[in-house]
């Protein structure tokens, strides 16, 4: 099943103000259920400061929208997710860092309770 992508600063402004929200140690993660329809809506804030290569960021960009893509169908209808890089993400290769990346997010997830 495919992810809506939020795009619009109002979204994520909505999300980050009135979601439940569930902290790691390199991850942030904003959970609001918007309404009982529509797809899975996914967010991602990734600074520069924080993961200063670009590179880095795209290839966390595409992991991350590639772990929820794989699991919008366990998700309720109708719940937008902003994920927010906040701490040094970092590995000696690209395998170990989407390892770390996919385990924090599971670990999130499962605190959050907005599976199905």
């Amino acid at each position: 099943m495919n992810i809506r992508h939020l795009k619009r600063s109002a979204d994520f402004a909505e999300v980050l103000e009135g979601g439940q929200r569930e902290r790691g140690e390199k991850l942030v993660l904003h959970c609001l259920k918007a309404g009982d329809e529509g797809p899975l809506s996914v967010g991602l804030i990734i600074s520069r400061k924080v993961v200063p290569s670009s590179v880095r960021r795209n290839y966390l960009r595409r992991v991350i929208y590639n772990f929820f893509s794989g699991r919008a169908d366990s998700w309720q209808k109708g719940v937008n997710i902003v994920v927010r890089v906040v701490g040094q993400v970092s590995g000696p290769g690209k395998k170990s860092l989407a390892g770390e990346v996919r385990t924090e997010l599971e670990k999130l997830i499962t605190k959050t309770g907005m599976l199905k």
